[in-house]
């Protein structure tokens, strides 16, 4: 016993504790993670299928069945056939490819450089050109008129065409045009990039879970190390867990 009482064995534990929290510290923030190459493999995604349907569950079948009003739900959901169409001319345009107007075709990128701060089974985004505005990543879909529409709805719209898909109909019929109720559902990014158009990184939920998730989203972006990361995934309470992809386009990372 010391002079408190304390048994000296609980003394050097709690030692050994702040050694290896001090370790982990230096170790943590000695280096910002190195940057590395990954290639997309956008063929594996045509139809607007994804292989995470194989690996990962999104809870979809605990939800309980809502009913939203037709005036409510996501426009342009009568037209996923259309979408999946729109889906895959995306994925098969290249750099260089023009269209009509003599402009550079929507395509997505089949190479790039990310930030090597996350560890997660969820793979990589597919990110293309999109157009951002206050409430989302918007492109041209879906009618000659060139209406726009969010990145989001149209993978999602184009995964519940498969047989074999993530997003069924019957749980996109849930989701909510509207936004102002935090019960309402909503299309969450998992990756948190908003110009994300995978599948597999995309999850029907409450607005309120939806809003939770930018904290985490936050915090992974200003991770040092994937042993920070690590730390913070294993905090998240979210179901799947939040993850990060950090893409250099440009200059900044997605």
């Amino acid at each position: 016993m010391n002079h408190l009482g304390i048994p000296y064995k609980m003394v050097t534990i709690r030692k050994m504790v702040r050694r290896l929290r001090k370790r982990l510290r230096i170790r943590s923030t000695a280096k910002r993670p190195k940057t590395i190459t990954v290639k997309i493999d956008r063929e594996s995604f045509k139809n607007g299928y994804d292989p995470l349907v194989k690996s990962i569950d999104y809870g979809y079948s605990k939800m309980a069945k809502i009913t939203v009003a037709k005036c409510d739900r996501l426009s342009k959901l009568g037209n996923r056939k259309q979408a999946k169409n729109i889906f895959n001319e995306w994925l098969s345009n290249r750099k260089g490819d023009k269209g009509r107007s003599g402009k550079q075709k929507p395509y997505c990128f089949d190479e790039l450089k990310k930030l090597d701060v996350c560890e997660h089974e969820f793979g990589e985004c597919l990110i293309g050109a999109a157009n951002k505005t206050k409430s989302g990543f918007k492109v041209r879909f879906l009618n000659n008129k060139g209406s726009d529409s969010y990145v989001h709805h149209v993978s999602a719209f184009a995964n519940s065409t498969n047989e074999n898909c993530i997003h069924s109909v019957e749980m996109l019929e849930t989701v909510s045009s509207s936004k102002k109720d935090p019960e309402a559902r909503t299309i969450s990014h998992l990756c948190g990039n908003g110009g994300c158009a995978r599948p597999g990184h995309l999850r029907i939920e409450k607005k309120s879970v939806n809003d939770e998730r930018t904290h985490c989203h936050f915090l992974l972006r200003r991770s040092q190390s994937r042993n920070q990361s690590e730390m913070i995934r294993l905090a998240c309470p979210h179901t799947p867990k939040c993850f990060v992809n950090m893409y250099k386009i440009n200059t900044p990372y997605y």
